[in-house]
Parts: C-alpha cells; structure tokens; sequence
C-alpha cells in the first residue's frame, strides 16, 4: 500500500496529493456529523464540498514543503534544507532548520490553509462574502490567536519523524483535526461571551437603580 501511494505520488505529484486532501477533508466532516453532530441525514452537500476545497486547495502545501519553505530555510540559515533533520550517523538534531521550520510554518503556512479553507468553503457552502468575513472574524481570529498550543508538537512530529513524502497529509490532517476542533468548542465559547455580556447589562442597570 505505501509502495503503491508513494509511485502515485512520483508519478502523479499535484493530483494524488489533491486526492489525498480532499479524502482527508470529507473524511473528518463525514466523522463530525456523525460522532458530534450526530446527524439522522447527512449533509451531503457539505461533505462534497469539504472534498471539493481540500481538492483545490492542496497544491499549496506541496508548493510551500517542496519549494516556498527550503528557499526560506536557504536564506535564512545560508545553508540549504535537508530533507531529514536528524542525521543519519551523528544522530543529532539540526535545531536552526526546525527552528526555522516550525516558525514559518506557523506564521506562513497555517495561516494560508485558514484562508484557503474557509475562503473556499463559505463562498460553495454559503455563497455569500458575508460568511466568509464572519469566519475570518470569529474562527479564523480564534485559531490564529490559539494553534500555538498545538503547533510546534505537530511541526516537530511532522519535521522529525514524519517521511518527506507524507508531510502535507500530515499537516493536513493537524489542520483538519483543529478546525473540527474550533467548529465543535467555537459555540460554547460565544455563549460564554453572551452570558458575560448579559451579565454585565444587568449589573449595570442594577447599578442605576440603586445609583438613584
């Protein structure tokens, strides 16, 4: 099986990762409305189009390991990227290439997947601007202020241990898991603000009555 995905992936390098991404994407909203949402009908609409964006939107991850991220490393460190950041007879780890690496990941990389994924998903999904600004200001802000909690353990997982080859499906997979993540605690943390909020009216208003 990983002979056969690797040939894919030399023979066929944008198109199996589209696949691939697309898979992962359908997959893990196939699981939310089953095991969260616990749906009776699935939307299959919105499965289709979770396929549809993780299709379009992979070539980015192999753009950015393959070709964006090492020119980065190159100018950063003066020495170019090595496609292993162990090595093989030292057995030590090269810290300023996964420095540099978990650091660009977090500030380029993860970024563009939120914009890639909920850009391309609420304009099929929604079909309106408005959602995708709404998105940008509640989920996207969210995750941008909050991934640090999980990044750099996936980045150095996915930088040490990880094949070359299968490192845009990982981080794939890290990013799909956390926006599942948000889409799942994002609800609770807005009635959590609603209630604060509505608690502080009314301690305002007691306030003014008692003020008189």
């Amino acid at each position: 099986m990983i002979t056969w995905y690797k040939r894919c992936l030399e023979t066929y390098p944008y198109f199996s990762r589209m696949m691939t991404a697309g898979c992962i994407l359908s997959s893990f909203d196939l699981m939310n409305q089953t095991f969260v949402e616990k749906r009776e009908k699935y939307d299959v609409k919105k499965i289709g189009i979770n396929f549809s964006v993780g299709f379009a939107a992979a070539p980015w991850l192999f753009i950015w390991f393959t070709k964006l991220q090492p020119k980065i490393i190159q100018a950063t460190i003066g020495k170019p990227a090595t496609p292993t950041l162990i090595d093989p007879v030292t057995k030590k780890v090269n810290f300023k290439q996964l420095f540099v690496k978990i650091t660009t990941d977090y500030v380029v990389c993860f970024p563009m997947m939120q914009i890639l994924y909920h850009s391309g998903f609420n304009l099929l999904y929604n079909q309106n601007v408005q959602s995708i600004k709404s998105a940008f200001q509640t989920k996207v802000d969210y995750s941008l202020k909050n991934y640090y909690q999980v990044w750099p353990l996936l980045c150095t997982l996915n930088h040490l241990f990880i094949p070359p080859y299968l490192r845009a499906p990982f981080a794939n997979l890290s990013a799909t898991s956390w926006n599942n993540y948000v889409n799942y605690v994002f609800p609770k943390i807005q009635n959590k603000q609603k209630t604060k909020k509505d608690q502080s009216k009314i301690n305002a208003t007691v306030f003014q009555a008692l003020s008189f």
